[in-house]
């Protein structure tokens, strides 16, 4: 080939390479002038404000305060139906779903995931004595027959016996381990507590903690360190508790607790609710976010969020559930948006 003609394809190649780096370039800075780019969030992959992230912005934390009333606390027994939406819940060949529920109470949440999922091998934890056996005379079961196993013990950070208060006359959810009198409580009795790390041999898809300022210490003995891949999806309560030193023994705050579950790989997720159409969503959060929030108050002066977090670690979620999980949290945010928009304070 001579060597003018390989100079003028060098050069034309060379122009086309200009062109295609300066569309590009224009895509790119348009793209981010519309204060909108895709976040990444342990392996999630959803459209959020540029800035949501940020250690600066307090406008993320302005959104959860403003739209507290869809992060509610009873607001999580929608959003909970996002994990149950697949056909594992429904096809009796298929492995059931493994469910934990630790802190029964009156056993509304234990039949709203039962609805909703029949293919189900579910464990309630409750050691109110009144409650436990309330429980365990229902004698739930899904419609697939499998027979909702109750344990009326605690669990909790080691092995050992707790005082447990409440009130005689009414079985409420204030009862616990840590309420004390001035709440009209007494002390019921002696409970004893383990750790799930000594309960949980094979992976419960789907966990839920619900015990009135106990929270820390049943995570904790949870060894996620160690255990991660045994508790894939975790369900914690938020709410008063957190900030108060008669009902918990603050060993961490909102904010910290988020902090130490991103540190095991989970990305962590406010549940809510839609008043339109009863949906659930789901709003990505991070310790950050938390600790700038202030959805309620406490009589002390500290501030608190409503309503409930769900931790899941896409690492250690059953693989054949994954993607169904993904698509659905992701669909999840994107009505969240279109109902109560990220540019509601124009980033």
């Amino acid at each position: 080939m001579k060597p003018y003609v390989t100079l003028y394809r060098t050069y034309k190649l060379g122009k086309h390479f200009q062109i295609f780096f300066s569309c590009a370039l224009f895509a790119a800075i348009v793209y981010s002038l519309s204060g909108e780019s895709e976040t990444t969030q342990a392996n999630f992959t959803f459209k959020m404000p540029k800035t949501w992230f940020s250690t600066e912005d307090k406008k993320p934390s302005s959104y959860v305060t403003t739209n507290r009333e869809v992060f509610c606390n009873k607001c999580d027994f929608e959003s909970i139906k996002i994990f149950f939406k697949h056909d594992f819940c429904h096809k009796k060949a298929l492995t059931p779903m493994s469910v934990y529920i630790v802190g029964g109470n009156k056993g509304q949440l234990t039949k709203d995931v039962l609805q909703v999922c029949e293919n189900i091998e579910m464990t309630v934890f409750e050691p109110h004595p009144e409650l436990s056996q309330d429980l365990m005379d229902m004698k739930l079961k899904s419609d697939f027959d499998q027979a909702v196993t109750v344990k009326r013990f605690g669990i909790s950070d080691k092995n050992e016996v707790l005082n447990f208060y409440g009130n005689k006359k009414q079985r409420h959810g204030l009862s616990g381990f840590h309420n004390k009198a001035n709440y009209g409580l007494e002390l019921l009795g002696k409970v004893p507590v383990v750790p799930l790390k000594t309960l949980v041999k094979h992976k419960v898809d789907y966990i839920v903690v619900d015990v009135e300022g106990h929270e820390i210490e049943v995570i904790t003995g949870m060894d996620l360190a160690k255990n991660a891949e045994l508790f894939p999806v975790i369900q914690v309560e938020l709410g008063g508790t957190w900030i108060d030193p008669d009902r918990s023994n603050m060993k961490m705050t909102q904010s910290e607790f988020v902090h130490y579950l991103s540190d095991f790989g989970y990305s962590v997720f406010l549940m809510g609710q839609l008043e339109e159409d009863k949906s659930g969503v789901l709003l990505p959060i991070n310790d950050v976010i938390i600790r700038q929030a202030c959805t309620h108050k406490g009589s002390n002066g500290l501030c608190y969020v409503q309503g409930n977090l769900v931790a899941v670690h896409p690492e250690f979620v059953r693989k054949d559930l994954w993607p169904i999980i993904q698509k659905n949290v992701d669909a999840s945010i994107k009505k969240l948006n279109k109902k109560h928009p990220f540019s509601y304070f124009k980033y």
